[in-house]
């Protein structure tokens, strides 16, 4: 399991706030946290709101196929 914070750190609120979390592509994905989308290699929770110093955290399940290391990435974009 993977988990994704996503926190606004600065003084205003953001909106529509883009979360990912990337699926190597020799793993499928067995879990994800309510309200996230599979879009190609990556899973995409959309965040409304997010108030000065809230943090929303998400969850992703992933499962190899072959034995070796892989890089998981995450990002949080707002609309602007």
């Amino acid at each position: 399991m993977y988990e994704i914070v996503a926190r606004n750190t600065g003084t205003l609120p953001l909106t529509d706030v883009r979360v990912s979390g990337s699926v190597p592509a020799d793993c499928s994905l067995t879990k994800m946290t309510n309200g996230g989308q599979r879009y190609r290699d990556q899973v995409v929770w959309t965040v409304p709101t997010l108030k000065p110093g809230e943090a929303q955290s998400f969850r992703l399940g992933l499962k190899a196929t072959t034995t070796g290391q892989r890089t998981v990435r995450a990002a949080a974009k707002d609309a602007r």
